[in-house]
This record gives structure tokens, sequence and C-alpha cells, in this order.
């Protein structure tokens, strides 16, 4: 369970801080109450939904992230495209930055990368040069070019 005053990250918002943990109706569960850093947003996000976000990382862990970056990759073989599209779309909302590190990794390394696919690649990249960003205080666009860069050594 997340703490008031988390900062979070998410694919669907961003980054958000819990202001609040608050039941909205009577026995409607609890809910977090979260509200955006960089947009400005609040939503409610149910307790038990926690595993739609995660924690921001920390500088020192995100930049040795980063420089994984550049490792390998391990391919993982799919029976057809359709179950490869279905995995990507399974796991697209890493649950750590590692998680999301191999997904990056992985996509990137696809020659023929659909359309899914690019915009899940596309969308795990941003979000991960939006925390990059955050924690180290630079601009979104130039983590992303950071964060390409790494990527284009392979």
């Amino acid at each position: 369970m997340y703490q008031v005053s988390d900062v979070v990250i998410s694919l669907a918002f961003g980054i958000g801080k819990i202001v609040e943990i608050t039941e909205l109706q009577s026995n409607s569960g609890l809910f977090y109450l979260i509200e955006g850093i960089e947009e400005k947003f609040k939503t409610f996000v149910p307790v038990n939904s926690g595993n739609k976000f995660r924690k921001i990382s920390s500088l020192d862990k995100i930049s040795a992230q980063v420089d994984l970056l550049k490792g390998t990759v391990q391919i993982r073989e799919y029976k057809s495209r359709k179950e490869r599209v279905l995995d990507f779309k399974e796991k697209a909302e890493p649950k750590n930055i590692e998680e999301m590190i191999k997904i990056i990794k992985e996509l990137n390394s696809l020659n023929d990368r659909g359309s899914i696919e690019n915009e899940l690649f596309v969308k795990l990249k941003k979000n991960m040069a939006k925390e990059f960003s955050y924690v180290s205080e630079m601009k979104e666009r130039d983590a992303l070019e950071i964060i390409q860069k790494e990527l284009d050594v392979n």
C-alpha cells in the first residue's frame, strides 16, 4: 500500500502525488487521491488497483537503468505476431523500472514492430523520460534524447 505524499508514475496519468487516501462513499472501498505534478489533474484510483502505477524511482536507480538500455536483449519467441502483441499489451503497465527497461529494449530490438507495439514503445519511452527528467531535474526532451542515444548503441 502506498502512503500520502508518495510520488507515483503511471502510463495513464504520468507523474502524480498521493495527497489523500479516502473512502468516496460508505462501503465503496478506499481510494488514492492523486494530483498531477507536471499536469493539472486529480484522479481517484482504488487502493486495490495499486498495480496501475508505481512509486517513482530514485535518481541512482533510474540512472543505472538508463545505462542498461545499451545492453543486449533476450528476444522471446512467439507462436504468432498476435500472441506477441497480446503479451506486450498485457505487460503495458510495468510494475517496476527493471521490467520497463526489459520491455523497452525488447520492443526496440523488433524489426517488424506493428502499430500497437510501436505505440506502446513510444509511450513507455516517454513515460521513462518523464520519470528520468523529474528525478534528475532536466527537461523531458533532454531525458528522451539520452534514452534514445542509449538504445541506439545496440
